[in-house]
């Protein structure tokens, strides 16, 4: 096991024990972990990815320690659909889903015709590009379907120890 999979071993823990906590409320997909700290965790579900030539489509998941203003909105969870092009280092968010404390949604912005950023090669962007881009993106294990509550409480957890 590498030292990305040691490093989130305890989340994966909250998580499982999440999902028998509510099951009522689970996701039905399985999260990979992109990037992840004590501040904010990005996931991709792994079954939304598409592919067409070099630009590769999928919802990420980001979840936040504190919660982040979004034009007077607090938002701890962050869902995007994301284009990336491999080949064009650049990437553009097509839609945007904003969900509060509660998980209730907060806020959606639909681009229908979104203009292509540049990755900059020293950011967390540039991370996932690289994890997104690869032939086989995922071969570690994945975050099973949970409740969103119960991932940001994984992550509050993470940010104590």
């Amino acid at each position: 096991m590498n030292n990305k999979s040691n490093r989130f071993a305890p989340l994966a823990v909250v998580l499982a024990a999440g999902a028998l906590l509510f099951p009522a409320q689970a996701l039905s997909t399985e999260y990979y972990v992109l990037s992840g700290d004590a501040e904010d965790l990005t996931l991709i579900d792994k079954d939304s990815m598409t592919r067409d030539g070099s630009v590769v489509r999928a919802w990420l998941l980001t979840i936040y320690r504190e919660p982040q203003m979004i034009e007077d909105t607090p938002i701890v969870f962050m869902e995007a659909l994301m284009d990336v092009d491999c080949a064009g280092h650049r990437a553009r968010s097509l839609s945007f889903k904003g969900r509060g404390d509660d998980g209730e949604l907060a806020q959606t912005v639909d681009d229908d015709h979104p203009e292509w950023d540049p990755t900059d090669p020293e950011s967390v962007g540039a991370m996932w590009e690289a994890a997104i881009c690869e032939e086989n993106p995922f071969s570690g294990e994945a975050v099973g379907a949970t409740d969103l509550l119960v991932l940001r409480a994984a992550l509050l957890q993470m940010g104590d120890d």
